[in-house]
């Protein structure tokens, strides 16, 4: 999961990132230096106790984070030399809402829902017909009436769980709700498909640990950690939640909340050390034991390819910004798919694509820490599509259990402030268009990796500095998939302006947010999935959702997280409709499974359905935990 902010100014010349200023020294080398990658990396080895041979490369490659650079990995002495000059201020870094936050079953099929006269008849298998086909037979149900806003209240604090029903002891912040019009929902007389999925998430450097364990490769975000004055209190991944050694553990935990689906990423470099070339024997045996252990749980694992954590040999040769690096990538797909794809049937290329981009590349807040200019921004963009195009055709080609295939991008989310034609027009407006500079989209990822082209006028919009397209790029991009995965956390208002154009909406002061204040907008689960299925036409899964709270064990030794309970349910509602207008969805996936390192915010933000004590690994399933077994357990009819 990603935790984003808004971009941040370029520093000028000479300015260090973080309130440091100062001039590179004489004779140092710069980040165009072969000699310098690998003495660095032999230093950042060094720090992290590590210490192995590496080859350079002489590809031109900004490394990021350097004495009179812009952010990222620092050299060690780099980082000494700025110590002397300032401090480093961590708890004076800058919060970072993000600006949208916003995973079985063996196959995803497309069933028609019993209409209200009766009768129930299969909808097509999806490999039955060809996809255009099959959406145009998809049968929408007779449209409910507009939701009352709102019907339900937040719980107060001391909210229990009876039979997987909240019941609030008090009105809770009703008040504060009805004003900012969080929108809630008539009780539906339909509920989720038979075959809908719910699961859970995590991501491998967020919870896995065992950093430098069984041969092992460095990731950017296990240096990039270890930079001081980039992570909350200089907190690291090393051990997070040592799922790694846990994993049996934590498999178990999921059997017990009932979890039909567990989405969850591979670590590349702990597959490929030196992120291609020679495979870490120990590294893929680790994957296989989960997924055994998955599915002798009657849990079905869903792969996500890449979560953030790219290898560090391969950034030190260019990154993203090597024109290879697309073939690195499908060299690591065809070596976990040959090892797993007898038994994994699901399978996401990539998680985030934007925030690879904005928050890795342009404003250097996650790792690897760099702030480009847009016009290399953009290239870095249209290598990792290529991955992801690339990846697909491996899978395909490769996987010996027939796959399902999607991706996980950020879902950019706008909902209108009223129901009315227009308002839902600027909705739709505002979710698939630019306006403004920036990567903060649907549409620069999406329209090419579905639709087989970049937008028209993001292409204008960036004009000279749009990528490099080689002939055969787009075919290779644009690969089918079985369904659109979407990380939704939250919505931005909208409404119709007077000149026909969208116009941002304010929200109602004391609007409810979240502990690292994002706003609680359910209409995000009915109205992202609405629009995003009404333009790409695919099954629509919500592959993160949730929220961070104020959590801790009680004397009672349980977590009683009431308002997390609150939020699901409202949230979950909001997708319910989505199911009772047609819009077929195949599944949904709680963020997350457990507590766990939140990128740049470390252990500071609480997703989990579990929550972890860091100290002593200890593992506490929330009053959460219980509630979404009861909601599995009746496939969504008790919300």
């Amino acid at each position: 999961m990603a935790r984003g902010h808004q971009p941040r100014q370029r520093p000028r010349d000479g300015h260090v990132p973080g309130g440091l200023f100062r001039q590179r020294p004489a004779g140092l080398r710069g980040p165009h230096d072969p000699a310098f990658h690998a003495r660095h990396r032999l230093d950042v080895e060094r720090q992290l106790g590590r210490s192995h041979q590496h080859a350079g490369d002489g590809l031109r490659v900004r490394a990021a984070g350097l004495v009179g650079g812009q952010g990222g990995l620092r050299t060690l002495a780099g980082v000494q030399a700025q110590r002397r000059h300032a401090a480093v201020r961590l708890r004076a870094r800058p919060h970072l809402p993000h600006p949208v936050r916003q995973r079985g079953r063996a196959c995803l099929r497309l069933r028609r829902r019993p209409s209200r006269a009766g009768g129930d008849r299969p909808r097509p298998h999806r490999r039955s017909a060809p996809r255009a086909d099959r959406l145009r037979g998809l049968r929408q149900q007779d449209r409910r009436p507009p939701p009352d806003r709102p019907t339900d209240r937040l719980a107060a604090p001391g909210a229990v769980v009876q039979a997987g029903v909240l019941t609030p002891p008090g009105r809770g912040l009703a008040a504060a709700v009805h004003s900012a019009a969080v929108t809630s929902t008539k009780e539906p007389d339909v509920s989720f498909s038979s075959d809908f999925v719910w699961g859970a998430a995590t991501a491998s450097y967020q919870i896995e640990g065992g950093f430098d364990a069984d041969g092992k490769g460095l990731s950017v975000w296990d240096v990039f950690t270890h930079t001081p004055g980039k992570i909350w209190y200089g907190q690291t991944g090393d051990v997070a939640c040592d799922h790694y050694h846990r994993y049996r553990e934590d498999v178990a935990l999921m059997q017990s909340i009932g979890l039909q689906g567990y989405r969850f990423s591979i670590s590349w470099p702990r597959v490929l050390p030196e992120g291609v070339g020679a495979v870490n024997e120990a590294g893929l045996a680790f994957y296989d034991r989960l997924v055994d252990a998955l599915l002798a749980a009657g849990v079905q694992p869903w792969v996500t390819l890449f979560h953030w954590d790219f290898p560090y040999a391969l950034y030190t040769r260019g990154g993203w910004l090597n024109p290879a690096s697309s073939d690195w990538f499908a060299e690591y797909a065809g070596v976990v798919v040959d090892r797993l794809g007898d038994r994994v049937t699901h399978w996401m290329t990539l998680n985030e694509p934007q925030c690879t981009a904005m928050l890795g590349h342009k404003n250097g807040h996650n790792a690897p820490g760099v702030m480009l200019p847009m016009r290399e921004v953009l290239q870095v963009t249209h290598h990792v599509l290529l991955a992801h195009g690339k990846a697909v055709q491996v899978i395909r080609a490769r996987a010996k259990a027939a796959p399902t295939v999607g991706w996980a991008p950020v879902g950019v989310i706008r909902e209108p402030v009223t129901d009315s034609p227009d308002d839902v027009q600027a909705a739709r407006q505002a979710m698939f268009a630019f306006r403004e500079p920036g990567l903060w989209n649907n549409t620069w990822y999406t329209d090419p990796a579905v639709l087989g082209h970049y937008p028209a006028d993001g292409l204008a919009q960036f004009g000279a500095d749009a990528p490099t397209i080689r002939p055969g790029d787009m075919e290779t991009i644009c690969q089918p998939l079985d369904f659109y995965g979407a990380n939704i956390y939250n919505a931005a208002p909208v409404r119709m302006g007077p000149d026909g154009q969208w116009q941002d909406a304010p929200r109602a002061p004391g609007h409810p947010i979240t502990h690292n204040d994002w706003p609680v907008t359910p209409g995000a689960l009915y109205w992202g999935p609405k629009l995003l299925h009404e333009r790409y036409g695919l099954p629509i899964v919500v592959t993160e959702n949730g929220m961070t709270g104020h959590d801790w064990v009680d004397l009672d030794g349980a977590v009683h997280d009431a308002a997390r309970i609150d939020f699901l349910r409202r949230y979950l509602r909001q997708y319910r409709r989505a199911a009772d207008e047609g819009i077929p969805l195949a599944g949904y996936f709680h963020w997350s499974l457990m507590d766990n390192f939140e990128w740049a915010h470390g252990f500071r933000y609480r997703f989990g359905l579990i929550h972890v004590d860091y100290t002593t690994q200890k593992r506490t399933p929330k009053d959460s935990a219980a509630w979404y077994r009861e909601v599995i357990a009746t496939n969504g009819a008790n919300l």
